[in-house]
């Protein structure tokens, strides 16, 4: 009996790049954005909750459209 291979996944290392450069590209954007907000620890506290927040939804779609590479 011979062992099946699992074809790799070719998505995912697409997705994975994708990720680490989006995100940095995303952390730049959030850091020089909020060097314009205003000084107010409530201001910054939403600012970084929302913008913690926000780069979820595209992941979550990336690594969707990466598990699905054998659908199509």
């Amino acid at each position: 009996m011979s062992a099946s291979k699992a074809q790799p996944n070719p998505r995912a290392l697409i997705a994975v790049a994708v990720l680490l450069v989006g995100l940095a590209v995303y952390t730049a954007i959030v850091v020089t954005l909020a060097d314009y907000l205003p000084s107010h620890w409530a201001v910054e506290a939403i600012y970084a909750l929302i913008m913690g927040l926000v780069w979820v939804w595209p992941a979550i779609a990336l690594f969707r459209w990466a598990a699905n590479w054998r659908a199509q």
